[in-house]
């Protein structure tokens, strides 16, 4: 691409400066959790030159470090993508007062750092035990009564 800069005040014309496009995309996808077990969230990254620097971000904001729980992707990144995941243990989720919630992904160029961060949001909510295990009981209500009449 090509930046052109045109001033008519100091009758310069067409200054053009030839400006690398380095886009790349993030995706990653809601979930669903329930109580007592782990649950992964992936970001999927695709169209980088070079493995990126993956950060994940809590409800609160706050940057997640902990390295049992996060991997970066930094290992996977094969032409030109990369997934990284953070994995949310069973305290984290029994700990969650509210649902949905909000994670970050974000995500930064390594070949070029000085280009923004991309950012995507993932909604993680909570399944209650109570909604969950009534419709496993519906359900199986359901197949006995087709069943035994």
């Amino acid at each position: 691409y090509k930046c052109v800069v045109t001033s008519t005040e100091q009758n310069m014309t067409d200054l053009e400066t030839v400006v690398p496009l380095r886009v790349f995309s993030v995706t990653a996808e809601n979930i669903k959790v329930t109580p007592g077990i782990d649950h992964v969230i992936t970001c999927s990254i695709s169209g980088l030159s070079a493995a990126a620097n993956v950060k994940f971000e809590d409800p609160s904001g706050a940057t997640i470090t902990d390295t049992q729980i996060i991997n970066n992707g930094s290992s996977s990144y094969s032409g030109g993508s990369q997934t990284a995941t953070l994995t949310l243990k069973p305290a984290v989720i029994t700990a969650l007062s509210t649902s949905p919630v909000t994670y970050k992904c974000i995500v930064q160029s390594k070949a070029y750092p000085d280009s923004p961060p991309q950012e995507n949001s993932i909604q993680v909510e909570k399944l209650t035990f109570g909604k969950y295990w009534n419709l496993q009981y519906e359900l199986l209500f359901m197949i006995m009564l087709f069943y035994f009449g």
